[in-house]
């Protein structure tokens, strides 16, 4: 696990070539900072620093499920004591609030940070919210059925709902990941209520919109996989989507596809970061970016949820999550991949 790995690239590019993985390691232990799990995170680089928002064990188990939690970083090994960004509103109306993607967008008043995240509700379960601040690390303001911003209102408004109402142990919608490009915002998200009340199957889906507030009833993609993350690489014109598979599953490794409009997706073109050099049961990938969304550079960190220690004695360890992460060398070769998109 630790130290450098090369991954061969398999039948993909023409000439050989390889993607190096630098297993950073533990970067957040949840039992330290006082809770059980963490996971889902969204990372975002601002002046020299990078941000991380994921979710985290909320106060009670009846109404107040998760919480979503802030952590800074100047090189990506070492990140500062995580403090609380933003909790449920709590009661019937929002139980949780979790799996946070954050980007900075203008809707004509001005720069903000938008933080979309997945919240749950009886007759839906998971749906998905927003909250905005003028600053990166707050304080957050949530989205109001009044169509006001507060700070920890009643009535916050759900801003996408699943294809179909269910019930446990069907998910619903959420899980989301948003990028801006040309003054746009585009979302992907898990949702496995199509078939419902019959076969359950998490498909990806995608919207997009120029109102952070307002968001169309998504078009399912031809994925089917959960909690992806998808960026926006100008080396290739095209989106990136990462994604831990098998979710939650023994030999999990890091796949990663390319869409040319965000709704045709390539087949996995190749393992970016194989069995050998990630964890057991690992889970809900984030990937650096941008505020836009947008891929930094050469080296991207992934970041996932694991048990503890890596210590799969006991299986998935639900939910005894600790955050891990790697520095993943795929940027040089976007430019190389085909333009991918049209194909199933």
């Amino acid at each position: 696990m630790h130290g450098r790995a090369v991954l061969l690239l398999c039948g993909v590019l023409s000439a050989p070539s390889a993607i190096a993985a630098d297993f950073i390691g533990k970067v957040i232990d949840s039992s330290t900072w006082g809770y059980t799990y963490g996971y889902g995170p969204s990372i975002v680089e601002e002046n020299g620093f990078l941000h991380m928002f994921y979710c985290s064990t909320g106060s009670d188990t009846q109404t107040h499920w998760d919480t979503i939690r802030h952590s800074v970083s100047e090189d990506g090994y070492q990140w500062s004591a995580p403090t609380k960004i933003l909790e449920a509103s709590g009661g019937m109306n929002e139980r949780a609030a979790c799996d946070p993607s954050i980007v900075k967008f203008n809707r004509g008043d001005g720069d903000k940070y938008y933080l979309f995240y997945s919240g749950n509700i009886p007759g839906y379960e998971t749906v998905m919210f927003v909250a905005r601040a003028d600053y990166i690390a707050g304080p957050y303001k949530k989205l109001t059925k009044r169509n006001t911003w507060e700070a920890n209102p009643g009535d916050p408004k759900v801003i996408l709902y699943p294809k179909q109402a269910v019930v446990t142990p069907w998910y619903g919608a959420g899980q989301q990941t948003v990028v801006v490009r040309d003054g746009r915002l585009y979302s992907w998200y898990s949702d496995d209520t199509a078939g419902y009340p019959g076969a359950r199957e998490s498909r990806i889906y995608f919207s997009s919109t120029t109102d952070p507030t307002s968001w169309p009833s998504g078009q399912q993609t031809n994925v089917a996989s959960a909690s992806v993350d998808v960026k926006w690489d100008p080396g290739s014109s095209t989106f990136v989507m990462y994604a831990v598979e098998p979710h939650h599953g023994v030999d999990s490794h890091l796949a990663m596809r390319r869409s040319a409009d965000g709704i045709n997706w390539s087949p996995v073109q190749w393992n970016v970061c194989d069995a050998s050099c990630f964890p057991d049961y690992a889970h809900n990938v984030g990937v650096s970016g941008t505020l836009q969304g947008h891929l930094l550079g050469r080296s991207t960190i992934v970041a996932y949820g694991a048990p503890y220690d890596l210590n799969t004695s006991c299986g998935v360890c639900w939910p005894n999550w600790d955050l891990y992460a790697h520095y993943i060398d795929t940027y040089p070769y976007a430019a190389l991949v085909p333009i991918l998109g049209s194909t199933n």
